[in-house]
C-alpha cells in the first residue's frame, strides 16, 4: 500500500462522508443553497441547473467508489472482494452514466429531485435557444 494511495482515500472518504448529507435536504428542496448559479461556477447557468439534478445520483456513484477504493488501496485479494470490486464497479459506472444523462437529458425523471423534474436538460435547453433556419 502506498502511502500516497492512502492518503488519498482518506481525502475521497472524508469528502463523500461530508457530501452524503446533503443530499436528503437538497432532495426535499429544504435548502435553497443551489438555487442560484454561484459565482465561482466556471460554466453555464444550464450546467449548474444539471449538476445540481445530477448531485443525488452523483453522491451515490462516489459511495460505491470508497469501498471499492479502499479495497484495491488496503490490496485485498479473494474471491469475494474480487466480487466486491466488480459489483461496485459496474454500478459506480451505470451511475456516472447515469449523473450524465441526468445532466444532457434531465431523464430518467424518477433519479431527478421532484422540484427540478420540469427543467430541460442541457441538450433540451440548447436547442431551444438555437435559431431555426427556416
Amino acid at each position: 500500500m502506498s502511502v500516497v494511495d492512502a492518503i488519498a482515500m482518506v481525502v475521497f472518504s472524508v469528502g463523500v462522508v461530508a457530501a452524503l448529507p446533503r443530499v436528503r435536504p437538497l432532495w426535499r428542496h429544504e435548502t435553497t443553497f443551489y438555487d442560484q448559479t454561484p459565482s465561482w461556477w466556471q460554466w453555464s447557468d444550464g450546467a449548474w441547473k444539471g449538476w445540481v439534478r445530477a448531485m443525488p445520483v452523483g453522491a451515490l456513484a462516489a459511495a460505491m467508489m470508497v469501498p471499492a477504493g479502499w479495497i484495491a488501496v488496503l490490496e485485498w485479494r479473494s474471491p469475494i472482494t474480487d466480487t466486491i470490486l466488480v459489483a461496485l464497479g459496474v454500478g459506480s459506472l451505470v451511475a456516472v452514466a447515469g449523473v450524465a444523462a441526468i445532466m444532457l437529458w434531465n431523464r430518467p425523471k424518477f433519479l431527478v429531485p421532484p422540484y427540478r423534474r420540469h427543467e430541460l436538460g442541457i441538450v433540451a435547453a440548447r436547442r431551444r435557444r438555437r435559431p431555426s433556419n427556416g
